[in-house]
């Protein structure tokens, strides 16, 4: 396996990080999915602290359309200088990154902190479901939507906001009676 930096898998994807405030930020929207108070306490301190002005977001209940959907009328309404502030479980973040990517908000512009890794969003490219899962990169898992055993990549689609899974055994796997001649 490559190192994470040579992969499109963020750090904070795989072990639980936070990213540091960025200071010059004229507003943020501090968007979180998770009941875990700490973090959200000393980020909020911290823009206090800088004086910058924030919103605060409780998406914990909300499904993954509806994450998508906050977070481009956050973006959709953000002037420059804006940061989007995301604290929670890595599936969720993923998705709320991904709505802000799509909306042309850049990395730059964005601060995570996760508080769970091990449950991730995993696409299968073999039927295109998507399931959270409790696996790890290199893992095999049973997608739960076809059936069918997938590995778990080192891959984070920006797009989709979910790791990449295909057919575990696809290196070995022999098409009998292809390529043969009639």
């Amino acid at each position: 396996m490559p190192t994470l930096e040579q992969t499109s898998v963020p750090a904070w994807a795989v072990a639980t990080a936070g990213m540091p405030l960025d200071r010059v930020a004229a507003r943020a929207a501090l968007v979180t999915f998770a009941s875990d108070q700490e973090p959200r306490r000393t980020w909020g301190q911290e823009l206090d602290h800088a004086g910058i002005p924030y919103d605060l977001i409780d998406l914990s209940e909300a499904s993954k359309a509806d994450i998508r959907q906050a977070v481009g009328l956050l973006i959709d309404s953000a002037s420059v200088g804006f940061r989007l502030m995301l604290h929670g479980p890595l599936a969720p973040v993923l998705a709320a990154r991904a709505a802000a990517l799509e909306h042309s908000l850049l990395d730059e512009e964005i601060i995570v902190c996760t508080t769970e890794v091990s449950e991730i969003p995993l696409y299968c490219v073999h039927c295109t479901g998507e399931s959270v899962v409790r696996a790890a990169i290199d893992d095999v898992v049973t997608c739960l939507h076809c059936g069918t055993d997938l590995l778990v990549y080192y891959h984070v689609s920006r797009r989709q906001g979910s790791f990449l899974g295909f057919k575990h055994d696809a290196e070995a796997y022999e098409l009998t009676g292809a390529g043969e001649a009639a």
